[in-house]
């Protein structure tokens, strides 16, 4: 049996999911959102993701720690740069358990879903349905995309640090 935490970072909103696999069976455990106080300062919102992921990886206890790859756009840079912020304090509240974080790009996330990188968002939330229906109906989107990081680490099954796209 292997547990996967998978994590959508964002520095608004971070979806977090739990699933457990055992052979060829996969099972959600849990999941949910971390969302930081928009009304903080850039650093207390930093500090809520870390305390809200160590706290997450202690008490889920994942055998590793799949994690989406920032995806940049060019005419957002400053949204990249927060980006990119949120998803080290989340590295460093997993490393701070002594696990390995694994990245995968977002195209590569959705081929080992579908079967096609660059199905949209409806797509890949029916096919994540189908695989988990214990998923709580009314999750938001953040979450099934967390499960898709998930997922993907154990249909990829690699143990790398990151997978690139096609």
């Amino acid at each position: 049996m292997v547990r996967v935490m998978g994590i959508d970072p964002g520095f608004r909103c971070s979806g977090w999911g739990v699933i457990r696999w055992a052979g060829h069976n996969v099972h959600y455990e849990a999941g949910g959102l971390v969302v930081p106080n928009a009304q903080e300062t850039i650093e207390h919102r930093l500090a809520h993701l870390y305390d809200n992921f160590h706290q997450l990886v202690a008490s889920h206890r994942p055998d590793i720690v799949s994690l989406e790859e920032t995806f940049v756009r060019e005419d957002h840079p400053k949204s990249a740069l927060s980006l990119g912020q949120a998803r080290g304090v989340i590295m460093a509240a997993v490393g701070a358990h002594g696990l390995n974080v694994v990245s995968y790009a977002p195209n590569v996330i959705k081929k080992a879903l579908t079967g096609y990188g660059h199905s949209d968002k409806q797509g890949m939330m029916k096919m994540i349905k189908m695989i988990l229906p214990q998923v709580p109906s009314g999750a938001k989107s953040d979450l099934y995309d967390a499960l898709a990081v998930a997922l993907c680490h154990g249909h990829q099954g690699h143990s790398g640090q990151t997978v690139g796209g096609d």
